[in-house]
Order: structure tokens, then C-alpha cells, then sequence
């Protein structure tokens, strides 16, 4: 990070869904099985983005960028588009993002219980992630 531009390279981080938890056992179960399987098994959702460059912004002295990062989730690999913002920690930074994710273009049929239904576009938030030069 130098200056006003600060470019991020091969950012990659893996989450397994397991570790996501409602308060409620059988829901959690219900999530696992019905968003996260594939094939039988629930495997890691992985975010990626080969480069991005971001601009620091002079009213907050963050970095902030829009860029596409590749999400895999059930196997399934989509562009999604993501906004960044950035601050500088000793050598390396704090990266933090928001994108919005339609689950159904991962394979993910649409989910109802007694008249409510789970939203297909979901809003996912990265927090505090340690980028490190």
C-alpha cells in the first residue's frame, strides 16, 4: 500500500459452512442439508480474487474498491461482486467486503416452511480480514 493505490493479489479464504450456526440444532441441520450439500457432502465455501487495486478515500483514509471475486459454494463457482474497504495495520491490512450472493445461481432450490420463505439473494459480509504483504 503506497500512496493512493493500494492492490491486493491473490486473496483467498475458505469457510466451512459448518461453522455457521442459527441458536436452533434442527435448523442449523435443516441449513446444512438443504443450502450447503453437494454430492453428499458439504463442502468449504471458498472466496478468490486474483488482483484488485483500491483508491484511498481522503474523507476516512481507507482504501475502498469494488472488484469481482470467484465464490464457490456447493461446487459451483460464480463471479460475485463485492465492495471493499481497507486500513492499514502495521505492515499488512484489515480488508473488509460486502457482496450479495443469489443462491440459487449455486444450485440452491428455494426454501419455505409454513408460508415464510428464505430470500434467493443473501447478503454476505467479510469482516476484519488480516491481508498480509
Amino acid at each position: 500500500m503506497a500512496g493512493d493505490v493500494a492492490t491486493i493479489r491473490n486473496l483467498r479464504f475458505e469457510v466451512d459452512p459448518k461453522t455457521f450456526k442459527t441458536g436452533i440444532a434442527l435448523r442449523d441441520q435443516h441449513m446444512y442439508e438443504q443450502v450447503f450439500t453437494a454430492d453428499g457432502s458439504i463442502p468449504a465455501i471458498v472466496v478468490r480474487a486474483d488482483r484488485f487495486d483500491a483508491r484511498r478515500n481522503p474523507k476516512t483514509s481507507k482504501w475502498e474498491a469494488t472488484f469481482q471475486a470467484q465464490v464457490t459454494m456447493r461446487k459451483v463457482a460464480k463471479p460475485v461482486r463485492f465492495h471493499a474497504s481497507m486500513e492499514q495495520k502495521s505492515s499488512g491490512a484489515i480488508v473488509s467486503a460486502e457482496g450479495i450472493v443469489k443462491t440459487s445461481d449455486f444450485g440452491v432450490k428455494p426454501i419455505t416452511y409454513s408460508g415464510a420463505r428464505v430470500n434467493d439473494d443473501v447478503t454476505v459480509t467479510v469482516s476484519d480480514l488480516r491481508v498480509e504483504p
